[in-house]
């Protein structure tokens, strides 16, 4: 499916509250039969808002997409994504995260299998980088810790920085695992 409307800026945000999509939202059922698929609910949620989106399957391998509209990544220096999922540790089920770049070849950015966790049920938040953050630019921008140090003067990478926030061109930046 290809969502043509006008990119999303950053930050991007979406709470699925009262269980509907403030954006548009699609769903595909790519193995398994009609029923199953993404939708939204009020009956679970993590952070009061009273919504999620949810996968329902009545297969054992059904497996569907739920898609989103571009987001412009303009801005910021080491994009994230980060949302809440709940865990059922020792199901055979998996969530995998891509993210399409212009052109339409796809990242897998993460692969969440079930089976593999242990603990309990429950929600967990998961953040990924991008892979964005490996574009190259001939932009510079100075570094500055969250105590307003300079660090860095008229870099054109953040690779090398330790895990932390800093701000860079005057936002915060997150630099995560």
């Amino acid at each position: 499916m290809l969502m043509t409307e006008a990119p999303y800026t950053l930050p991007f945000f979406e709470s699925f509250a009262g269980g509907k999509g403030a954006r548009y939202w699609a769903s595909d059922v790519r193995r398994g039969n009609s029923e199953e698929g993404f939708g939204f609910t009020n009956l679970y949620y993590v952070d009061n808002d009273k919504g999620c989106a949810l996968y329902n399957s009545t297969s054992h391998n059904g497996e569907a997409v739920l898609t989103f509209g571009k987001i412009s990544l303009s801005g910021d220096a080491i994009p994230f994504l980060y949302f809440y999922y709940y865990a059922l540790p020792g199901e055979a089920m998996k969530l995998k995260v891509l993210a399409y770049k212009n052109g339409g070849s796809a990242d897998t950015l993460k692969i969440i299998d079930n089976n593999a966790l242990s603990g309990h049920d429950g929600w967990l938040i998961l953040t990924v980088r991008s892979g964005i953050d490996k574009v190259t630019t001939n932009d510079t921008f100075d570094v500055f810790t969250l105590q307003g140090v300079c660090i860095r003067r008229q870099a054109t990478s953040l690779a090398g920085l330790k895990l932390g926030v800093y701000i860079v061109n005057g936002k915060k930046t997150t630099i995560g695992k």
